[in-house]
């Protein structure tokens, strides 16, 4: 969409256009869907595949890496860095009451008070998306 005021008018237009769209245009455009989907599809499936096999490799290397004490690997397509680092895990609902409720022990209205605010004060993100359902 154009941000200069003139060009509203063609913008709305454009839009309009887009949603009168012919029942062979539309038909046109849901085969389109169809043939990309399931191409996506195939090429995805081949995707996942090699990115197991790379996982497994990338597990092997790490453990060489880690039990003969090696930071780095020279390569003619560049250097392999080993690193470790830990991280905290995400947090599930229970686990959240769990914890809570264990800080405040005998308090519960309070540990209720703290989760009920937390769950209402999340942040919510909108996808829109369409689905094919057979």
């Amino acid at each position: 969409m154009n941000n200069n005021l003139f060009d509203i008018d063609s913008d709305k237009e454009e839009e309009e256009e887009e949603e009168q769209m012919t029942t062979e245009q539309i038909k046109e455009t849901i085969q389109s869907w169809f043939k990309y989907g399931n191409e996506i599809k195939e090429i995805s499936k081949i995707i996942k595949e090699k990115r197991q096999k790379q996982k497994e490799l990338t597990e092997k290397l790490k453990g060489v890496m880690r039990s003969n004490n090696i930071d780095c690997i020279n390569t003619n397509n560049g250097r392999i860095y080993y690193s470790s680092k830990e991280t905290k895990k995400a947090l599930s609902k229970k686990e959240w009451m769990a914890l809570i409720n264990n800080y405040y022990k005998e308090d519960t209205k309070h540990a209720d008070e703290l989760l009920s605010y937390l769950e209402n004060n999340r942040q919510t993100i909108t996808k829109e998306s369409i689905k094919l359902k057979n």
